[in-house]
């Protein structure tokens, strides 16, 4: 508890908004004195940040992994049966909850195949589930941010830097494949996905700040309708594509430790690469540009290489520029 209110309030989303600082720093850990549920989800995220700062520590391993447990044991329940009361308490567990899976999903299985971190995805999307379904009974004006829609960048600006040049290029690319053979459905999912990545790289283009940048890239899967998150988990290529570009991004982005984790680890390169592994061979092509991004060869500020046209969908496999190319 010492250690969250010196130091992990701090490093937890702000939006550059009072009301969320004010959340973090004053309704979390008021209501987790009188919550056991909030109680082991803060001292699971701050065990977790102590785990990172000292990793060899195997105390501080199993003290995160056991508040954590707790807090699932004790949300698990009070999910199903939310109440008035319970309200903001289950909303606070499930926004901790939600950051705790997502740092963790980068951490390496040694022998073990990639897997997406689906259960991340999924428990950031129930944030906003459980927001529509509870909200008239959230009392705290310090939670009022979770409203907050982020704004949409202007989707027809003009391609004017050579990053924008090359995803221009990429976006065209992905559209060509949107063919008669697809659902009305997953085609509007497909051009939702798109049109919210353009939003972001013309908001980084542009210079917006990063806490927005930030809250834009972490919630992509809440803002896109739910069946992307299904392609997603279903391993289909498009919706795999997207969220490796959304992912890559973060290199882009200032560092902040709840969505990049510690500032050795490249979280956005590691889960582009893992994508990588479960792209079928003939849908490799897509996984050029956001692995450009990821792995720094494609900055905001470089000549963009040329992107080699092909005929769609039967697109060969591209050669990967330089060796820092995939593992496959």
């Amino acid at each position: 508890m010492y250690h969250y209110t010196k130091t992990v309030h701090d490093v937890l989303p702000d939006h550059g908004n009072l009301l969320c600082r004010g959340m973090w720093d004053l309704d979390v850990p008021q209501t987790a004195f009188g919550s056991d549920l909030v109680m082991s989800a803060l001292l699971a995220i701050s065990a977790l940040h102590l785990r990172f700062l000292t990793p060899d520590d195997p105390d501080l391993t199993y003290a995160a992994g056991h508040y954590f447990g707790l807090a699932v044991k004790k949300y698990r329940p009070a999910l199903a049966h939310i109440t008035e009361p319970l309200a903001e308490p289950v909303l606070m567990t499930a926004m901790i909850v939600g950051y705790y899976t997502w740092l963790v999903s980068w951490i390496p299985n040694p022998g073990a195949p990639y897997t997406m971190p689906l259960q991340s995805f999924y428990l950031i999307r129930g944030v906003f589930d459980i927001l529509m379904e509870i909200g008239p009974w959230i009392k705290s004006t310090n939670l009022k941010w979770l409203f907050i829609q982020p704004p949409v960048e202007d989707l027809d600006d003009p391609a004017s830097t050579p990053f924008l040049v090359a995803y221009h290029l990429d976006r065209e690319r992905l559209m060509k494949t949107l063919d008669d053979s697809i659902s009305p459905e997953d085609k509007a999912v497909y051009i939702a996905g798109i049109n919210y990545i353009t939003s972001i790289c013309n908001a980084i283009t542009k210079g917006a700040p990063g806490v927005l940048l930030r809250e834009k890239i972490a919630y992509m899967i809440p803002t896109l309708p739910t069946r992307f998150l299904t392609l997603i988990a279903q391993k289909d290529p498009r919706a795999m594509a997207l969220i490796a570009r959304d992912l890559s991004l973060l290199k882009l982005v200032e560092w902040s430790w709840w969505l990049h984790g510690p500032q050795n680890v490249n979280v956005e390169e590691y889960h582009v690469r893992g994508i990588c592994e479960l792209m079928p061979i003939e849908w490799l092509w897509a996984m050029d540009w956001p692995l450009r991004v990821a792995s720094g060869r494609l900055g905001l500020h470089d000549e963009a290489p040329p992107v080699i046209e092909t005929r769609l969908p039967n697109i060969p496999l591209r050669v990967i520029e330089s060796s820092s190319h995939m593992e496959v």
